[in-house]
């Protein structure tokens, strides 16, 4: 969403920090910043005629777009983040006790998908060019300038977050100019199947009984929550006007914004699952607006159908809860003033003892619908608190020391496990999606990945081929893997009996196989026949007490051999200690001994005796990195370091 500074700044009496220091706050605590871009008199490169604005490019996550997707939204969470204090969306609203919506207008409303549906009329309003300041405003984000009525609804929908219309009341049918104030009936409904709808771009579409319209007694006027209709638009003559703002559910606007292929500023909010309670706001900021720039008598009441309220949820959690979740040991007063930051409504109930409360009730802002349990409220006392300031550290895992689960699966594929475990055999998890198999998937998550896999043996060769490639870094002298796992096969017999023919709902079969193998074969066969090819159970118990982890680095590995000669009767740990101690901390794994051999003592040449036998040890070392790829310089130089140490013993030589 783009954000113009000026704009922002309009919502706090104290002067906001830079865009550069705004920018790094919210995305270290809320939102990234894609961008800042100077505007105004950025285009000139001119030190002395510096920018009169700038855009900030919030990335409001999904998560947050019910609430953070307005300036109001992001200048809540500047004001927690900062401490600023914002200004409140009050409006002073006043009608004219002889205009009355509710004798202008009948609403029903016949679908739940509709939540919230408020009205009010304008009479005798002048429609034009808007003031400039609101020109501006719109242009700040890239949006053009309409009229004054139109540029008033997006000027609401971008302050507030909450989608507004307005409707020419004159063009709704019911009503002639010389039956100018009679009451018109106003139906939100489910359109009919092949209903048509032309939108304010001209384009039209065909609607069906899932969808959402606002109607008169005779059509549709607008595609409710995505995009108002051509038939009752403003337009230079408009002088009466239906205000609208309704809250849908989501879930319908996403769908039908799907299936029509039109994705608005409106359909994009309400699809995030807006509070009902920013209509309210927003028809507050609608009405004063129009009758500040547009005249006119406004009608002092307005219809609300809200049948179901939003309440917000009241969440329980405790100090040591919220210290538990985020393994920090946040203070009780720290807690209390980011609920207050967060302007969260807090109240402490339930003692240990006497002196110290357990637990806060805490009721989360309405507009805040991702709030629901205490993880939620634990993750945003971290979002404040700062995610820099949490340390990092790895525990050890150990056994949980619970039952074992006795579905007849899970125990066969445990005697598997163990068995092959047993054998010497390493498990591998291959792909489930590959480029081949009997089962199509709708979706493909990629073109080589277009099939549930048809077997194990196709994953398991190329583990093996893979492995065989990284024997060095593993230090194994063989691959030997297997697998446990589901393949998936067109049942044959069901599908003969759907009563569709549609290829794409042939029933399939998921059944459990095992794979083992190594670089020479490998087997596979059903679980079922695997255990009964094994005579026994084999006991597994693993501990995890004096296991040490270390990530498993994403970088390339660089392997050396280095041999030499030492004096018969010199062990070969010796020398493995001098490689070790001066192969430093790239050093992937233990030097390993790969090759001995013995030369016997024998003349040389000249008839002099070559003195005594010699045995030749023959070492792998295996260096790699955990943050960058390493380069053969600086393995050479390692290796020339090795080198000169093994060269001050004057008994032993490099071959």
């Amino acid at each position: 969403m783009k954000i113009s500074y000026a704009w922002l700044q309009e919502y706090f009496e104290e002067k906001l920090p830079t865009p550069e220091k705004l920018a790094d706050l919210i995305t270290m605590h809320a939102f990234e910043i894609d961008s800042i871009t100077p505007i105004g008199h950025a285009a000139s490169k001119d030190a002395a005629c510096p920018p009169t604005d700038w855009l900030l490019d919030v990335k409001v996550m999904p998560d947050r777009a019910h609430d953070c997707m307005s300036y109001w939204g992001i200048a809540k969470e500047v004001g927690t983040l900062t401490g600023l204090e914002v200004k409140p969306m009050i409006f002073p609203v006043e009608g004219d006790e002889a205009v009355k919506t509710s004798g202008l207008i009948n609403l029903k409303v016949k679908s739940e998908n509709c939540r919230r549906a408020m009205k009010r009329v304008a009479i005798g309003v002048t429609v034009g060019p808007s003031p400039k300041w609101l020109k501006n405003r719109l242009e700040s984000v890239g949006q053009r300038s309409i009229n004054n009525i139109v540029d008033i609804a997006n000027f609401v929908m971008l302050e507030t977050g909450q989608p507004v219309h307005t409707f020419d009341l004159d063009k709704i049918e019911g009503n002639s100019k010389s039956e100018s104030l009679i009451s018109k009936q106003i139906t939100i409904r489910n359109a009919k199947n092949g209903e048509k709808v032309k939108t304010l771009d001209g384009k039209e579409f065909i609607l069906d009984e899932s969808m959402l319209v606002i109607a008169d007694e005779e059509k549709a006027l607008d595609i409710a929550g995505i995009k108002g209709g051509a038939v009752s638009g403003i337009d230079d003559n408009t002088q009466n006007v239906l205000l609208s703002a309704c809250n849908f559910d989501p879930i319908n606007i996403r769908q039908t914004s799907k299936s029509l292929g039109l994705r608005t500023d409106a359909s994009l909010r309400f699809e995030k699952d807006i509070s009902p309670t920013l209509a309210e706001i927003a028809m507050d900021y609608l009405s004063f607006l129009v009758k500040e720039i547009a005249g006119g008598y406004l009608a002092s009441d307005v219809i609300d159908f809200y049948p179901n309220k939003a309440v917000a949820p009241q969440i329980s959690i405790s100090e040591d809860d919220i210290n538990r979740l985020l393994g920090l040991k946040i203070k009780e007063k720290e807690i209390e003033d980011i609920f207050r930051k967060l302007r969260f409504e807090f109240k402490k109930s339930g003692f240990k003892n006497s002196k110290k409360p357990n637990f806060y009730e805490v009721v989360p802002p309405i507009e805040r619908r991702d709030i629901n349990l205490k993880e939620d409220i634990a993750e945003e006392v971290a979002r404040i608190y700062g995610y820099e300031k949490i340390p990092a550290h790895l525990d050890t895992p150990r056994p949980s020391g619970r039952g074992v689960s006795h579905d007849a699966n899970f125990l066969k594929i445990e005697q598997a496990r163990r068995q092959l475990l047993a054998e010497g055999y390493s498990e591998v998890y291959t792909y489930t999606f590959q480029n081949k198999g009997k089962v199509e998937l709708a979706n493909p998550l990629a073109e080589d990945k277009k099939f549930l896999r048809a077997n194990l043996s196709d994953g398991l060769k190329e583990s093996i081929n893979l492995n065989i490639k990284n024997l060095p870094l593993l230090d194994a002298n063989e691959v030997k893997v297997f697998e446990i796992g589901s393949v998936f096969g067109k049942d044959e017999a069901k599908s003969s009996e759907a009563e569709s023919p549609d290829a794409s709902k042939e029933a399939f079969r998921e059944e459990i196989h095992v794979a083992y193998g190594d670089k020479k074969e490998v087997k596979e066969m059903k679980l079922g026949d695997y255990i009964k090819d094994i005579s026994k159970e084999l006991s597994f118990v693993q501990s995890a007490e004096d296991v040490k982890y270390k990530p498993i680095s994403i970088y390339p590995f660089i392997s050396r051999d280095i041999a030499v000669w030492m004096p018969d009767g010199v062990e070969s740990d010796q020398v493995f200690k001098v490689i070790k101690q001066n192969a430093g901390e790239l050093l992937a794994r233990e030097p390993k001994l790969f090759d001995k051999f013995t030369k016997p003592a024998r003349p040389d040449d000249s008839g002099r005796s070559g003195g005594e036998g010699r045995t030749s040890y023959a070492y792998r070392l295996v260096f790699q990195s955990q943050d960058r790829t390493l380069t053969d310089e600086e393995i050479n130089a390692i290796m020339a370091q090795i080198s000169a140490k093994i060269g001050q013993n004057s008994l032993w030589q490099i071959r």
